[in-house]
Parts: structure tokens; C-alpha cells; sequence
């Protein structure tokens, strides 16, 4: 079951109306941006190039942190990003984060997968990202979307049940969205004319469904980047937000960025995440920057649009996530493919157990902290 009306939104959430009132930000700059949807061949990439505007706008950077703010002196020589993901469809909290963005003036911003499912505004978000421009990646989530209906769906999401959440969401996307989503590269390698190379994803490199964490095991990340030439590289996917040393195996070390999620952390700390970057020729610096937002919005929205009546267990796991910002719905979903056939026959009753057994300081995944 889809949606169950276009009315709802208007009741509890006017998001698309606030758009048309407030000026949207374009960046512009001179970059050099390599994308492809095969992290096998990135070496044949296309490239293309943006230019014009000014290359280097602090604009408001005063409520950034002290090391930041040092960084103005040097404003002709370094660059500005944000770095957004995990969106999940909440757009209070992205509309939030846009504003954020919006009044520190980065030079671009980029996202990094997981626009879609989980919250009732999937549409509106694509809606308000194709009106911003911001380059987008392929996320786990965005990509299961596109499964639904088609030769390549994985056979579990058959069960409308389980996956009922899933099965609303493509509901309530058009065409223009799906077309959105459909083109989504799965990595960008940025060059900048006055810092270091970014390598950009969603999980990990050539794999969106795993991604670090605070508490990878170094020798881990280390694997999972291994032939990553670019020392500073940025994802999202597990919703726990890092700015992260690795030694390299030979040289050096890499800086692992995890811009966190905007839509739902799992760190405890309900506020929507991402995060900023600037860079000059020594290298990039990096920050995680967190904004509130009114979450009884997105109750009011489960309740309004008919997600909460409609999306079934992993739905109401969901929103216990948003709401508790912790992994609740991810540990759940972990586990039940570990538990055999007859477990999920009865998704209620799975809940059930599951709930009986695991949460805060009892996880089922095994890295979760």
C-alpha cells in the first residue's frame, strides 16, 4: 500500500512550500570531478569540469570550530565542502541541514547515498536535491528502490511484509524520480586545483552495503582500502559519524571521513549530521558539524502520510531509530538474516524476540558499540 494521498503533507509538514520561499544555493568553482559506476575502471572515467564563481567562500565560518577559522587567513589558497548522507527520506532534518549549509557557503557539496526510504519524504527530498544540483551517489538503500519490479530484485524482497516499508516507499516516487535515482554513479574522485585529491562513496570502495565505523578494526580499513591512491576519502552508510586516522601499510596515512547521517544517527545523538571540509596544498581538514531539528515532525509525518499504519515492523523500527538515534532498525534487519525460515514467517513475532534478547549495550551485530 501506498501513500495515502497527496493531502497529508500539507497537514503536518509544508516542505516543499518553504523551498519556493527560500533562495536556493548553487556552488560553483574550478574542480575536476571523475565519476563512474564501476570502482573496477575508474581509470577510465569520464571527466568534466565546472567554473566560474569564487573558489573559496567562508561566509559565516565563525561558528566553525578554532582550527577552522585560521584556515580564513589562508582563504585564497583552500576549499570548502560539505559532505551529506543518509538522508532516509526525512526531510525536516534535511531542510535543516540545507539551511546549515547554506549559511556557511561552502564551494560545492556532494552526497554520498541513502536519499531515499525510511522517513515519508522520500519524493520531496529528490525533489529538493534536483533543485540544488548537489551530485549525488548511489546508496544501498536508493539501489534497492530500483530493484523493486524488475529482473534484478533480490528474491527477499518479495515478502511484502518484511519489506513492506520498502514496497511504500517506491510507491510514492514518479517516474522523474526513479529516472533521478537510476543514473546515480557509485563513486566521484574530486581534484582541486589548491588541495589534494577526495575519494567519495557510499560504504566502502566497490561496495555500498558495508561501511566504516568509529570501531573497524584498523587492519580492516586497511584492506577495504587498498589500491585507494587518494589519502583523505569520505562515506556514509553506517550512520556513526568519524573523522578517522589509518596508517598506511608503506607510507603515510589515510583520513577516513564518515559525514554520519542526516536522516537517522546511530551515535546517540538525535541531531542530523554531515560534514565539512577544508583543504588547501597541506592537505584537508575535517569536522563533523550537527543540527537540531523539531522530530516531532517526522512522528507526526509516520502517522499523516500512512507509513506508520502501512510500513510494517521495519518501519516502526525505523522511527524508534530516528527517535532514540540508535541502531535499532539496522541490528534488527542484521539479525533477522541470521535467523532461519520459520523466524521470519512471522515478522510481529520475530520483533518480539528480537526485543526480548537485544538494544543499548546488547547489540546483535557484533561491532556494534
Amino acid at each position: 500500500m501506498g501513500p495515502t494521498g497527496a493531502g497529508w503533507r500539507g497537514v503536518v509538514y509544508h516542505g516543499g512550500q518553504q523551498r519556493a520561499n527560500r533562495p536556493i544555493a548553487r556552488f560553483s568553482g574550478c574542480l575536476h570531478l571523475r565519476y563512474n559506476n564501476d570502482f573496477s575502471h575508474l581509470s577510465d572515467s569520464s571527466v568534466f569540469s565546472k567554473s566560474g564563481g569564487d573558489f573559496c567562500s567562508l561566509t559565516g565560518v565563525s561558528s566553525l570550530s578554532t582550527d577552522f577559522q585560521r584556515l580564513r587567513k589562508s582563504c585564497v589558497d583552500m576549499t570548502s565542502l560539505a559532505l551529506v548522507s543518509d538522508i532516509h527520506g526525512n526531510l525536516p532534518a534535511f531542510e535543516a541541514v540545507v539551511a546549515d549549509i547554506q549559511a556557511h557557503s561552502p564551494d560545492a557539496v556532494y552526497v554520498l547515498g541513502d536519499i531515499v526510504h525510511g522517513c515519508p519524504w522520500s519524493a520531496e527530498v529528490l525533489d529538493l536535491l534536483l533543485d540544488l544540483g548537489w551530485p549525488m551517489l548511489m546508496g544501498n538503500h536508493d539501489d534497492a528502490i530500483l530493484q523493486l519490479g524488475t529482473s534484478r530484485m533480490e528474491p527477499r524482497y518479495v515478502d511484502r511484509g518484511r519489506y513492506a516499508m520498502l514496497w511504500w516507499t517506491r510507491a510514492s516516487l514518479s517516474a522523474r524520480h526513479i529516472t533521478a535515482l537510476t543514473g546515480l554513479p557509485l563513486a566521484f574522485t574530486l581534484n582541486f586545483p589548491q588541495a589534494p585529491p577526495l575519494f567519495l562513496f557510499h560504504g566502502i570502495p566497490g561496495k555500498f552495503s558495508v561501511g566504516f565505523r568509529p570501531d573497524s578494526p584498523e587492519e580492516w580499513v586497511v584492506r577495504r582500502l587498498a589500491g585507494i591512491a587518494e589519502t583523505t576519502v569520505a562515506g556514509g552508510h553506517t550512520h556513526e559519524p568519524m573523522v578517522r586516522l589509518v596508517s598506511r601499510r608503506l607510507v603515510g596515512r589515510w583520513t577516513v571521513i564518515n559525514s554520519g547521517s542526516i536522516g537517522a544517527s546511530y551515535d546517540g545523538d538525535v541531531r542530523a549530521a554531515y560534514a565539512w571540509l577544508a583543504g588547501d596544498a597541506r592537505g584537508w581538514r575535517a569536522e563533523i558539524r550537527r543540527v537540531s531539528y523539531d522530530m516531532r515532525l517526522v512522528e507526526a509525518g509516520y502517522r499523516e502520510s500512512g507509513l506508520m499504519a502501512s510500513g510494517g515492523v521495519m518501519g516502526e523500527m525505523f522511527l524508534r531509530s530516528v527517535l532514540s538515534a540508535l541502531p535499532w532498525v539496522s541490528d534488527f534487519a542484521w539479525w533477522l538474516r541470521e535467523q532461519p525460515a520459520d523466524v521470519l514467517v512471522d515478522i510481529r513475532r520475530a520483533q518480539q524476540a528480537y526485543d526480548a534478547a537485544y538494544g543499548p549495550g546488547h547489540w546483535a551485530f557484533p561491532y556494534v558499540s
